[in-house]
């Protein structure tokens, strides 16, 4: 889903890159101004979907990292020493 959402947005970001580039050759500072929003956008929704499957695979992988506390030795115990040198 997340690959699907990004082509899609790559394709707007495209066609807007195309429509800027027109822009920019007939001089026009409104309109080049107005299609310089639109890629600023399209990057932003781009963030936006990454960091959302990102929190979504996070969401999906935390029951498996409690899973794992619980498995620990509980006999395990931390304790210091000294070495001796002969």
């Amino acid at each position: 889903m997340l690959i699907r959402s990004l082509m899609k947005i790559k394709r707007k970001s495209n066609q807007r890159k195309k429509d800027l580039q027109e822009a920019v050759k007939t001089d026009d500072v409104e309109a080049i101004t107005a299609k310089n929003t639109d890629p600023v956008e399209a990057s932003m929704k781009m963030g936006e979907a990454i960091h959302k499957a990102a929190q979504e695979a996070e969401a999906k992988a935390k029951p498996d990292a409690k899973s794992d506390d619980q498995k620990k030795d509980d006999n395990v115990v931390d304790a210091e020493y000294e070495e001796v040198k002969r």
